[in-house]
């Protein structure tokens, strides 16, 4: 589907001149469709707004809507991934103004477990740093083979996930959901100002449901000892929701009743948006 056009955006076919399959030059968004509804639809709306204006698509929130309701199914359950391209343009790295954008869709199942709290996870630590690079900081384009390395990690070491650095001794996230550490003195939660994708759930824990628990929220680095000394450690994604850790590198974790009751608040809330 071109901008401006009608069509199927679920067509699986993508041009080989595609800028988004030579250069990752594309965004998406990977969101729950619960019967017609996505949970915290303007977080994804908006994140992709960002992106649209950090790489210059120029497309407007009005067509972004567009775009999302025409792929999300009226019916049943699923998990939608949104892509978001510049589209075929002349050969070479810089856009020549000739890109029409185009969007494809795709569904999967939604498992019903994701609608609850999950088992805690076994989490490892990557060997890797997240690179810096302030421009692309946040936004969820498609360039993701850090996050492709960081899959091989965990699978090498038969773990859930890993946690993956921040180029200064501590750790910036998980490679496939962001971090999120409970201590004595609040939630914190590595920035994503220069590395790192501003989760829609990340944001949902930050300025929905830790205010509700009356429990501080900051943005701050992750140490090795922070993790050590952690009352519970936690990552979120919009497929995973708000998991909890077990461990951490074989080592056990503590597990705290806030954090406990921070996942159910968070299932609740979007079984809240479950259509009755």
């Amino acid at each position: 589907m071109r901008a401006g056009e009608g069509g199927d955006i679920f067509a699986a076919e993508v041009a080989a001149a595609d800028r988004g399959f030579l250069y990752g030059d594309a965004l998406f968004e990977t969101m729950l469709c619960l019967d017609g509804v996505v949970p915290w639809l303007d977080y994804h709306v908006e994140r992709m707004q960002l992106g649209s204006e950090r790489l210059f698509m120029g497309a407007s929130d009005d067509r972004l809507r567009h775009y999302f309701q025409q792929a999300i199914p009226a019916e049943g359950r699923h998990i939608l991934r949104l892509t978001l391209s510049r589209g075929c343009g002349a050969r070479g790295y810089g856009p020549d103004g000739t890109e029409d954008v185009t969007v494809r869709a795709r569904l999967a199942p939604l498992d019903a477990l994701r609608l609850q709290p999950s088992s805690h996870l076994d989490l490892g630590l990557s060997t890797m740093d997240l690179g810096s690079q302030p421009l692309l900081a946040g936004i969820k384009h498609c360039n993701r083979l850090e996050q492709v390395l960081a899959a091989r990690e965990a699978a090498e070491q038969s773990v859930d996930d890993v946690l993956v650095g921040d180029g200064r001794q501590g750790f910036q996230c998980a490679g496939r959901a962001n971090l999120l550490v409970l201590t004595d003195e609040g939630l914190v939660t590595p920035a994503c100002d220069e590395r790192g994708i501003a989760g829609t759930r990340r944001r949902v824990v930050m300025e929905q449901l830790a205010p509700r628990l009356n429990l501080p929220v900051r943005e701050a680095p992750v140490s090795r000892a922070m993790l050590r000394g952690a009352r519970a450690v936690m990552v979120s994604n919009a497929v995973l929701g708000l998991a909890i850790a077990k461990t951490i590198d074989g080592e056990a974790v503590t597990v705290d009743s806030l954090a406990v009751r921070l996942q159910h608040s968070y299932f609740q809330e979007l079984n809240s948006w479950v259509a009755d």
